[in-house]
């Protein structure tokens, strides 16, 4: 047997010699390296923000989230959640020991081990999910494993349950890092006390303290505070929403006599968090953030404009001794044990926003704020489909992974993207938009990626950035993606890889930090059959797929967005016009093929060229049923389509649109479309 890269690169086929964690596809196949280890899988406990999201994904399906994790690791070779990023950690029995492998003297055939890498680097075959443990997050499987050299795992004592280690093990970088972080004497505020990496983080600060000091638990609810109490470890308790900081700022101060905290853990991913975190730790103070996924940005920005010096500590993946610490602090706390057993293994696991071992919460306050900075935010989110595809989009959010949104034009998938930027770590830097089906193909790379000063005939002398340097650190919203030549697909896909771009005429390649989201009303599955669209570019957008559906089949929306367009275009027009409720109703049973958009244009066009002050019900059937169509264009009895009724009220309006103003910008300005759009409108209905 040959050897391998100690740290697995040779197993990493997507790309190719890559590092494991970043790569998309690892190698299962045996035989193992001489320098690898193989293990049989039995047990895998799913990092719980992992597990929340695969539990909101499957409505709490146990046979859902079996198929779900096993086309995962079928796709990737390793368990890597595509939207969290974050994988677990195994339990088995040494299958076979590659005699070049430094655990080869010291291990042998039969060991029990567990992991103390994350799936996510570590190549995973799974045969078979047996049970899914709701509770626990933990699943019963068949399969095997393999270990690199730099693969770190401990073998597992006989005096602790196997199951419960195998929990603890899986956060426990955050119990050793409060551990050590904490002084006897402190005060200790836990935000996010009710979770388990709260708890963990909350025996580990005791353990340090001993007598000394104080412990200030913030928890959500009454029920999570009750559970704290129980557990006789804090010395104060407190119910208070972090969301409004300031407000439970003013808590804190009270609880600690107006002190302050010497060390605050947050150990939750919720916006107000880390706000709380900064203004209720002293001067000099350290703020530690063990959640995996934290606004760890935001909380600096806090902390330079409040002007106070203090600490920030990220987490840390892997931290020496963490798997001892574990084991000793299970070994010697019984209460720990009970909290285990009766909280993961006993109690279900929640997902619905509730709980604290969620990353995010997508409560409706929350979502009323971010909508009301959205363009059209609370209107075009007013039905419950809407709802309900706007709380999945909080949920996914917060994760640097990439979302393909698919719909029919205007349905509204603009705004959707600006939801995720808004609740992401990015909201604070750009969010760039750009139209791929609006800028000709030979100029497309030039925007997508930049140039080089005098890399062709009218480039610019100091050349260009590009769109994706524009958005560095921020949100890159991909409109039409569908619409991209295979070339430039082939760049995309590069971009995502390796996380870099090459501007044209440049030898050079420049890093950027982007997350992507892409939209499109294609079918790209349809594109990627006709060899139109490349299929790993597909799958790489694909990791979160949400469907816009169109405005007919929310028709609940309907009235709110009419009256929105009406007081927008009477504001902005200086216009009074009100629609009468049979008005109404023909707009509710209207089919609106051109959805939000064509909605947008028609009460326009009322305000526009409609001389009473109301709009009735043959006014609506006058522009959205043209008695002209059947009268002059059909003969007597000729059915009407929808699409040629539409066509015609397009081509009539921008026939008007024409005399009215002298370019197509300002044209695509009046109508609120896009020039593109226009353009491509005025050459199908030969009005050039």
């Amino acid at each position: 047997m040959p050897v391998g890269c100690k740290f697995g690169s040779h197993r990493s086929l997507e790309p190719k010699g890559s590092l494991p964690q970043p790569a998309w596809k690892l190698d299962t196949n045996l035989p193992i390296y001489e320098n690898e280890l193989l293990v049989n899988v039995e047990v895998i406990n799913i990092n719980s923000a992992s597990f929340a999201q695969l539990l909101s994904e499957c409505g709490q399906n146990a046979e859902a989230i079996a198929q779900k994790v096993l086309r995962i690791t079928k796709l990737h070779g390793k368990l890597q959640n595509p939207v969290t990023g974050s994988g677990g950690m195994l339990l088995g029995t040494v299958r076979e020991i590659g005699k070049k492998h430094p655990a080869y003297s010291t291990l042998k055939t039969g060991d029990r081990i567990a992991t103390l890498v994350s799936l996510t680097l570590t190549p995973l075959r799974l045969d078979r999910v047996k049970k899914v443990g709701l509770a626990s997050g933990q699943i019963d499987v068949e399969g095997y494993a393999i270990l690199f050299e730099s693969s770190l795992f401990t073998k597992l004592p006989s005096d602790v349950p196997e199951r419960l280690l195998l929990a603890l093990l899986d956060e426990a970088g955050a119990p050793v890092q409060a551990f050590r972080l904490t002084r006897p004497g402190d005060t200790v505020l836990i935000v996010g006390a009710g979770g388990k990496i709260g708890v963990l983080s909350m025996f580990a600060a005791r353990d340090r303290l001993g007598p000394t000091g104080k412990i200030i638990a913030v928890v959500r609810t009454k029920t999570s505070a009750k559970n704290i109490r129980d557990l006789g470890i804090a010395d104060e308790v407190l119910v208070v929403d972090a969301t409004e900081p300031l407000t439970a700022w003013r808590a804190v101060r009270k609880a600690t006599g107006g002190n302050l905290a010497d060390l605050t853990i947050d150990c939750v991913n919720i916006p107000g968090t880390e706000i709380l975190s900064v203004m209720a730790t002293r001067e000099k103070g350290r703020i530690y953030f063990a959640a995996l996924a934290t606004r760890f940005t935001v909380a600096a920005l806090v902390a330079e404009g409040l002007g106070k010096d203090v600490e920030l500590l990220l987490y840390k993946g892997y931290t020496e001794g963490h798997a001892d610490y574990a084991i000793q602090l299970l070994r010697g706390n019984n209460r720990l044990r009970e909290y285990l057993q009766n909280r993961l293994i006993k109690q279900p696991f929640k997902s619905n926003g509730t709980s604290e071992n969620l990353a995010f919460s997508a409560d409706p306050e929350t979502e009323s704020q971010l909508f009301s900075h959205l363009s059209m935010g609370e209107v075009v989110f007013h039905s419950k489909p809407m709802r309900d595809l706007a709380k999945t989009a909080l949920r996914v959010a917060p994760y640097d992974t990439t979302v393909l949104i698919t719909g029919e034009s205007g349905v509204g998938k603009e705004i959707l993207a600006e939801l995720i930027h808004r609740a992401s770590e990015r909201a604070n830097l750009p969010l760039v938009k750009i139209n791929c089906a609006a800028i000709p193909g030979s100029l497309l790379e030039a925007e997508l990626f930049g140039y080089e000063g005098g890399s062709f005939t009218g480039a610019l002398r100091e050349g260009k950035i590009g769109i994706f340097e524009s958005a560095r650190g921020g949100t890159l919203f991909l409109d039409e993606i569908g619409e991209l030549p295979l070339a430039l697909q082939a760049k995309i896909l590069r971009v995502i890889q390796e996380k870099e771009v090459m501007r044209v005429g440049g030898n050079r390649p420049i890093r950027v930090d982007v997350r992507i989201v892409a939209a499109t009303n294609r079918d790209l599955r349809g594109l990627v059959a006709k060899g139109l669209f490349r299929e790993d570019l597909y799958y790489r957008l694909n990791v979160v797929s949400l469907i816009v559906p169109p405005l007919r089949e929310r028709k609940e929306a309907i009235p709110a967005l009419v009256e929105h367009f009406l007081r927008k275009y009477n504001e902005y027009y200086k216009t009074t016009k009100k629609i009468t409720p049979k008005g109404m109703r023909v707009l509710y049973e209207y089919s609106w093929p051109g959805n939000v958009r064509e909605m947008e244009n028609l009460i326009q066009k009322f305000i526009l060229f409609l001389e009473s002050d109301t709009i009735t019900e043959q006014d609506v059937l006058r522009q959205v049923y043209p008695p002209s169509l059947s009268n002059e264009e059909y003969p007597p009895g000729e059915l009407v389509t929808m699409d040629h009724a539409v066509a015609q009220a397009e081509k009539r309006l921008l026939e008007y649109a024409l005399k009215q103003f002298r370019t197509t910008r300002e044209i695509a300005a009046a109508l609120h479309t896009s020039q593109s759009t226009v353009v491509r409108k005025l050459k199908k209905y030969d009005l050039q």
